[in-house]
């Protein structure tokens, strides 16, 4: 079999143009007679191939099957050749009908030897073979090839206009696979055809195949309704204008000629509309037993992943967690390929399930099995400095890591032990750095996600890893956990500190942890709107918001007036000045949801100067945190797991450690930043003259 190739171009045109071994209209011959007589159209094109033109052309390096071989000279190795060119038709065709029919229709692509043999008339009873095989697809119909037959039915779930995917719905009627905009750009009503068509005859609709199912009709069709495609309206008026142009030049048989095309398309109309009823009776019967082989997929597949977790020691009960999973629902065989992906997804949900069936049972049991687990935890904590406490990770965290979990939510039968508990503690450093590792990357992947690494879909990992930690302390930072707002990553760490400790209201269960565990990327999402805030904050203060830290602005302490509140209320009215932090929450939860980012980005705010938020730091008295029982002496651990109030701690600081005046976050802290009360704001005046008169004012109000 010749190769298309530059310079065996002449052979395979010679196929083409070359006599059929089988008599066309005999398809059957072509499976018997006599081998020596019944050879192929390569056999042929081989044979006249010495008569044709000789021009030299440089041949290409690509091969059809390893039909033939080119040297490095550009010159074909005969001694290579395959056999299969010498076989008969026969044997040919029992080998082709081994393939799909879009296999088919490929391979008849491949060069003219093959498309010369595929859609030949004695290859029909290969296509009749692929299409039974697969789907049992019923015959092409009249007047379309099987290779366009094959690549509408078997081609793919997408548009063929503009090739949107998964455009399952085929119009056998117009021949057509498309997806509903273009369905409502090139569908022709009748009804509007005569508005729309004025130049053209009406008559050509009785020559064209129709729909009933419109664009607008959402699959449900109409059997009144009538609708063409633009493109074969076009193509029949032009063969119409064409006769209707011999009639009135009145050349001799137009009028027949005319009629005889008309009762031909009226044939044709009534044959395609027919077979499109056909072809759509089958479409129905075919997507029922899709349906029923995909739910028996599905339900084999389920059955094989219920199995493999059985054999991991899993109970019934607990793996029905997973039954409503996505990877359940899928229709492919579990392989160690794919159960090696799946397992890491499922295996969670099942040790959850687990853990909820054991908290419900085993009540008294677990209840000891997480003290001694606390200990061992406590124990770890006493060998920290007393203000990295802050950023640890709640004892219902620990609870929900493997080896933690294995220990306190299984093997009931044998009692636990402290001394095992102290032994898995001693990996604790090293799971701890990967908690906060796993953390800063979602933080870092959320921030990519919403552009501020440059492109939105810009990966975080391509971020170097220390550019990555600068940009994460930064107060500009801004990440939402559900209601509440994170400055930076420490705050973030800060916040599931406090999520799972005792001094925290709401409780989450054990499902809660161990998903967080598995899925920290779930926890905090990026916030635009309050990074946007913060970094206009900044700016009143006259400071690069890349550079600045939760420190510097906790640490200057300044208080801001709201320019919003100022336009919306009356001009005789006071102002609340707010702290940075209370600043941000109030935009935030009043003005952020209607007001659009570039507005967020503007300087909205009014920095009062030193003096001013002095004064107003005076006013407002006390700080209200002080009387929060979430204090602790950051000079040894007696308020471990017994936290007091500010001046308790301050109390004892004084006496035992000898410390004359006590620092915050130096010598003492708080210990749950997160929870930490803010003072209210207060109401200030529009205009000052002097810090005096802001004190007095100030004074006045209170």
């Amino acid at each position: 079999m010749p190769v298309t190739t530059r310079r065996s171009k002449r052979r395979a045109s010679q196929t083409v143009n070359s006599k059929p071994a089988v008599d066309p209209d005999d398809s059957d011959q072509s499976n018997t007679g006599d081998p020596g007589e019944n050879t192929s159209d390569w056999e042929e094109a081989r044979g006249e191939g010495s008569n044709a033109s000789r021009r030299k052309k440089r041949a290409r390096r690509t091969t059809v099957l390893g039909f033939s071989k080119v040297n490095r000279r550009g010159i074909r190795n005969r001694a290579g050749a395959t056999i299969f060119p010498t076989l008969p038709l026969d044997i040919i065709f029992e080998i082709l009908s081994l393939l799909t029919p879009l296999e088919l229709a490929n391979l008849a692509q491949t060069n003219q030897a093959f498309h010369a043999t595929i859609t030949s008339p004695q290859a029909s009873k290969i296509w009749k073979i692929a299409r039974k095989a697969v789907w049992n697809v019923p015959d092409c119909p009249p007047k379309v090839s099987e290779s366009a037959w094959a690549r509408l039915i078997y081609g793919g779930a997408k548009c063929q206009v503009c090739g949107t995917p998964n455009v399952h719905k085929i119009d056998f009627a117009i021949m057509r696979r498309a997806c509903v905009k273009c369905k409502k750009k090139k569908f022709v009503y009748a009804g509007f055809f005569a508005k729309r068509y004025p130049d053209f005859d009406v008559g050509i609709l009785e020559l064209l195949p129709y729909t009933d199912t419109g664009g607008w009709s959402h699959g449900h069709s109409h059997s009144r309704s009538r609708f063409y495609w633009e493109d074969d309206i076009y193509a029949i008026a032009k063969i119409y204008g064409q006769l209707q142009g011999d009639i009135y030049s009145r050349i001799p048989g137009a009028s027949e000629r005319m009629q005889k095309f008309r009762d031909e398309r009226a044939e044709y109309v009534h044959t395609v509309l027919a077979h499109a009823k056909e072809c759509q009776k089958w479409w129905d019967n075919f997507e029922t037993n899709r349906d029923q082989d995909n739910r028996s997929q599905i339900q084999r597949r389920y059955d094989e992943i219920c199995r493999r977790f059985r054999e991991l020691g899993y109970l019934d009960q607990d793996i029905r967690a997973i039954q409503r999973h996505n990877e359940s629902y899928r229709t492919r065989d579990v392989t160690e390929r794919v159960w090696n992906r799946i397992r890491p997804i499922l295996e969670p949900l099942i040790d959850v399930a687990r853990c909820k069936r054991v908290e419900m049972g085993q009540t008294y049991a677990l209840d000891v099995r997480k003290l001694l687990v606390n200990v061992a935890y406590d124990n770890y904590k006493r060998t920290l400095r007393p203000i990295e406490w802050i950023h640890l990770p709640p004892t219902k965290f620990i609870y929900a890591t493997p080896v933690f979990r294995s220990l306190v939510y299984a093997n009931f039968h044998t009692p636990l032990q402290q001394a095992a508990c102290n032994e898995a503690a001693i990996r604790l450093p090293e799971y701890i750095a990967s908690y906060r590792e796993s953390l800063n990357a979602c933080l870092l992947q959320s921030m990519a996600g919403m552009g501020v690494f440059g492109r939105v879909n810009e990966q975080a990992r391509l971020l170097p890893i220390d550019q990555g930690n600068d940009q994460l302390s930064l107060a500009s930072s801004v990440f939402s956990s559900h209601r509440y707002m994170c400055l930076s990553s420490a705050d973030a760490l800060a916040h599931l500190a406090y999520d799972g400790s005792p001094a925290q209201h709401h409780q989450h269960g054990t499902t809660h942890w161990i998903d967080l565990y598995e899925n920290l990327k779930r926890a905090f999402s990026y916030n635009s709107r309050g990074a946007s805030v913060v970094k206009a904050m900044i700016a009143e203060l006259g400071l690069d918001p890349m550079t600045v830290r939760c420190e510097d602005l906790d640490r200057l302490d300044r208080r801001f007036i709201c320019q919003l509140c100022r336009r919306r209320e009356a001009p005789q009215s006071r102002d609340r000045a707010y702290s940075w932090r209370t600043g941000v929450t109030h935009f935030l939860e009043n003005m952020s949801h209607y007001l659009p980012l570039q507005i967020l980005s503007q300087s909205n705010w009014k920095a009062l100067n030193e003096d001013e938020s002095a004064a107003v730091r005076r006013a407002e008295g006390a700080d209200p945190a002080w009387q929060q029982e979430m204090w602790s002496c950051n000079h040894c651990t007696i308020h471990l797991n017994n936290l007091q109030t500010y001046p308790m701690v301050l109390d004892h600081v004084k006496k035992t450690h000898a410390l004359d005046t006590p620092e915050e976050n130096v010598d003492l802290f708080h210990l749950y930043p997160s929870a930490r009360q803010r003072p209210d704001p207060l109401l200030f005046p529009l205009r000052l003259t002097s810090p005096e008169d802001a004190e007095e004012l100030i004074e006045e109000l209170i």
